[in-house]
């Protein structure tokens, strides 16, 4: 799914959004510049095909309510529980 007004598919700006927290950067500009140097990381990590730009990725999750993503983060989480990954 790609936002109106965007060339960056939903799902590479809300994994490139995940990626950012997971790793811990302390800011979209230094996301940016690490993943210049090493864009195969994103990709084959978190399955990024278009890695949106600071603005690209603020601009298109602005746009997502997080209640569509509620339920698919309550079924990933429920399965993860199930599974015993969170012990």
């Amino acid at each position: 799914m790609i936002l109106p007004n965007s060339r960056i598919p939903l799902a590479d700006a809300l994994m490139s959004g995940f990626a950012v927290f997971s790793l811990k950067h302390p800011s979209l500009l230094a996301f940016e510049e690490h993943y210049k140097k090493e864009p195969d990381n994103l990709h084959g990590v978190y399955g990024v095909g278009i890695k949106p730009s600071d603005s690209q990725m603020r601009e298109t999750l602005d746009e997502v309510s997080p209640e569509l993503l509620r339920q698919p983060f309550r079924t990933v989480f429920s399965l993860a529980q199930r599974g015993k990954a969170l012990e």
